[in-house]
């Protein structure tokens, strides 16, 4: 899936009217949104469990109801911390 200009807006959750549905008690209903916007792209976190981003560099960001910009190629994880569990990740990469 893309995120562009023209699509500016995905969504990830369990919920059926989700972009991305996952089906996972750890991920809420409308768990977070990806955007575009004029300073690029950013993953905000709706959930009660959190987001994970882990990016080219190698450092995870942990959200809770907070904006991360995303930069450069990484992965997401939706209420699993990758360090724990069995995360279902999303890679992701932005490009220009």
């Amino acid at each position: 899936m893309e995120v562009t200009e023209n699509c500016p807006s995905l969504t990830v959750g369990r919920g059926e009217l989700s972009g991305i549905v996952i089906n996972n008690d750890l991920v809420s209903r409308l768990h977070a949104r990806i955007e575009y916007c004029y300073v690029g792209f950013s993953l905000t976190d709706r959930s009660s469990n959190g987001t994970y981003v882990a990016d080219s560099t190698g450092a995870t960001h942990m959200l809770r109801n907070a904006t991360h910009l995303l930069t450069g190629a990484g992965t997401i994880s939706f209420g699993i911390d990758p360090a724990t569990g069995q995360p279902q990740l999303i890679r992701y990469a932005v490009s220009s």
